[in-house]
């Protein structure tokens, strides 16, 4: 098996794999000491650390950052909703770490500052790989998972049977700088999220507590609304909170993920595509750490078996499609829906939205479940008081309708390939358009 890419997905992948005996490779372009960094915020609630440890060892001691109490969502119109959600900010760089030491202990093989050119032979499962003295050689592989990040080529390039290519506005971009400070934080265990910043306007941004004189503070939105580098618009995102007294940073970043429902084709024969390169990251915030040790950790299981096997054609590999779009995609679906009535609303709807939702307590945390009823039975009585407004009520009703849809669609994806595009063609309507097909 050949693991492209060693990040959380590609590092959980090749721990499964190799700890089910199978012959595992891991390349990934970085050197090994730069592995576990990536332009993120590193959140993830207490909720996603339990459902990681159901795959992993979950982070621990130094890999944790800070713990959280909670957090204020700041809306575009200057108001604010404190939000009692606990969970832990994460150090990537060292988490990162001791994934990939892991997977190393568990039997797998890492060859750093080593790039995946491509298919050489997508028939014969040969994939093209170019050392960092831009030696390139060809290796014929039985399973090839992909971990590579969102400008994955091998997904991109005929891995999967189906491939629907994301729509520019279906893109982010994010900034994010490691900022120490000239004083401690008041709330070293509060986070602060700001909607629709100035840069940002269908995004985000973020100050993330790491540790009492460091944060990380960062923005991002779609690519489709950006009119210049989000980093420029940082400082401006600082100025926001008076209180944070900021120095220069110590190192920074920017990247680019989906903000969509995951693809709709996430294999192809001897091929499984995981993490961003499968569009797994929540449409919302973008955040992407549980989902992808997710799809990584049934890749690897899945893949794996599929690898001793000698079997690795699409019916033998279509669990991990059908696990997959169920856990990750029907929720993600659904928070698409939601990004999509966010993004189509004025700042003032917008902040009136925000303000509900951060109200919305444990009705709001139903939304990043596997079943979101409760959340859209929630986005119907923000109705009732918004009664004055009636481009927010048409949008709240149209959105409530459609996720109660897709979240069925994706809960009962295909249970064989040959199902697909009339699945894909129901999804396409939903979502104002079909899905679009590149069948190999």
């Amino acid at each position: 098996m050949l693991v492209v890419g060693a990040g959380t997905g590609g590092c959980a992948a090749a721990l499964w794999a190799a700890r089910a005996g199978v012959s595992t490779l891991i390349v990934d372009t970085r050197p090994g000491d730069g592995i576990g960094t990536k332009a993120c915020g590193g959140a993830l609630s207490n909720d996603g650390v339990a459902t990681v440890a159901e795959f992993i060892d979950p982070p621990n001691g130094a890999e944790i950052a800070s713990t959280i109490a909670g957090g204020t969502l700041g809306s575009p119109g200057g108001r604010s909703v404190d939000l009692a959600e606990p969970g832990v900010i994460i150090n990537r760089a060292v988490f990162g770490q001791r994934l990939l030491a892991d997977a190393i202990d568990a039997g797998a093989e890492f060859r750093q500052n080593t790039t995946c050119v491509g298919w050489a032979d997508r028939d014969g499962q040969v994939i093209r790989l170019r050392d960092a003295e831009d030696r390139e050689r060809d290796v014929a592989i039985r399973v090839v998972i992909d971990a590579s990040g969102y400008r994955s080529v091998l997904t991109r390039h005929g891995g999967p049977t189906h491939v629907d290519t994301p729509l520019r506005a279906e893109v982010g971009i994010g900034h994010y700088a490691l900022v120490p400070l000239a004083t401690e934080l008041e709330r070293p265990d509060w986070v602060r999220v700001h909607v629709s910043p100035e840069g940002a306007e269908d995004g985000y941004g973020w100050l993330f507590p790491v540790g009492v004189r460091m944060v990380n503070i960062g923005l991002g939105g779609s690519l489709a609304r950006v009119d210049r580098p989000v980093r420029s618009h940082l400082a401006g995102l600082i100025e926001k909170w008076d209180d944070v007294r900021a120095l220069p940073p110590l190192r920074s970043g920017t990247g680019m993920l989906p903000l969509r429902r995951p693809l709709a084709g996430v294999i192809g024969p001897g091929f499984l595509t995981v993490g961003d390169a499968a569009c797994h990251a929540n449409p919302l915030h973008g955040g992407g750490i549980a989902p992808s040790i997710i799809a990584g950790a049934l890749a690897g299981r899945i893949g794996g078996r599929a690898a001793l096997k000698r079997d690795a054609g699409v019916h033998e590999l279509w669990p991990y499609a059908s696990e997959t779009m169920r856990t990750i995609g029907a929720p993600h679906a659904v928070q698409e829906i939601l990004r999509r009535l966010m993004s189509s609303l004025s700042r003032d709807d917008l902040s009136f939205l925000a303000e509900e939702l951060g109200r919305a307590g444990t009705a709001y945390r139903e939304l990043y479940g596997s079943s979101p009823g409760r959340f859209m039975r929630h986005l119907v009585s923000i109705v009732g008081r918004a009664a004055r407004r009636p481009a927010l009520v048409t949008g709240l009703l149209s959105a409530s309708r459609q996720a109660a849809a897709v979240h069925r669609l994706y809960r009962q994806y295909p249970s064989s390939p040959d199902q697909l595009d009339a699945w894909m063609r129901r999804v396409g309507r939903i979502f104002g358009g079909q899905e679009r097909e590149r069948p190999r």
